[in-house]
């Protein structure tokens, strides 16, 4: 796949500390979760570009996106949107193996439809960016982490 050059972009105080909490997160082998959790708006989409730019060998004036991460949400404008701010990589949107339920509150639920996902399209990355974090279920969390290698990281975004 050809790599697209992205436009970087300058950080405010918020997203340059995520940066450092989250490049300190990728370094701990002991933790694979890590949560950017914040108001819709804030640049949590926008910034998750920053942890993973790789310099372009040959110009070094030229940032990809590394092809080591992969993109879920759990919707389709969602998958759109991180799609934009990991161009090089692949994204999904998880709905089309959601049902919804609702909670004992009465509260509206996102949860996999048979408790499957294909581990061949997860299994090989380094980091799985889930956005939408507040409409992941302990139970999607569980299946994410079985279905990804032991070595991945996920981070989850928003609140």
């Amino acid at each position: 796949m050809k790599q697209k050059k992205v436009k970087r972009i300058i950080p405010n105080a918020g997203q340059t500390e995520f940066i450092a909490l989250a490049k300190k997160f990728n370094k701990d082998k002991t933790k694979k979760e890590f949560c950017l959790d914040g108001s819709g708006g804030t640049g949590k989409t926008t910034i998750i570009k920053e942890l993973f730019l790789k310099e372009d060998k040959k110009n070094p004036k030229i940032f990809h996106v590394s092809n080591s991460v992969i993109g879920v949400t759990v919707s389709h404008k969602a998958r759109i949107i991180l799609n934009e701010q990991l161009p090089n990589c692949i994204t999904y949107a998880a709905a089309v193996n959601m049902s919804i339920e609702f909670d004992a509150w009465g509260e509206m639920v996102f949860v996999p439809k048979n408790g499957e996902f294909k581990q061949s399209k997860l299994y090989g990355y380094k980091y799985i960016v889930f956005d939408e974090a507040s409409m992941v279920s302990d139970e999607m969390r569980e299946i994410l982490q079985m279905s990804c290698s032991p070595n991945a990281k996920i981070i989850y975004l928003g609140k």
